[in-house]
């Protein structure tokens, strides 16, 4: 079991409210879901913007075929992506 994995499980049980809460937001517990996107290739190759990108597809799709509560957490995953990781490069 990785660290993050860990830690978003001994979360469940110390801090249950803040564990539902990142489910019914993300569909997923953050800590998870940022180890697999940092460990896939996409990321490594493309970038963390591919990875909104791609998300946004999939919310795109989702929605066609009427699934707009995984469209809302799509779209939630992508924008913590790009809070995340992109909005810190830019210089505003």
């Amino acid at each position: 079991m990785t660290d993050a994995i860990a830690q978003a499980f001994a979360n469940r049980t110390r801090d249950p409210v803040a564990y539902k809460r990142e489910i019914a937001m993300y569909g997923c517990v953050i800590a998870e879901f940022k180890e697999s996107i940092e460990d896939s290739f996409t990321f490594r190759v493309t970038g963390p913007a591919m990875i909104a990108m791609s998300l946004m597809s999939d919310a795109q799709e989702e929605i066609r075929c009427g699934n707009g509560e995984h469209a809302r957490q799509t779209l939630n995953r992508a924008k913590w992506v790009l809070s995340e990781y992109v909005m810190d490069t830019l210089k505003l």
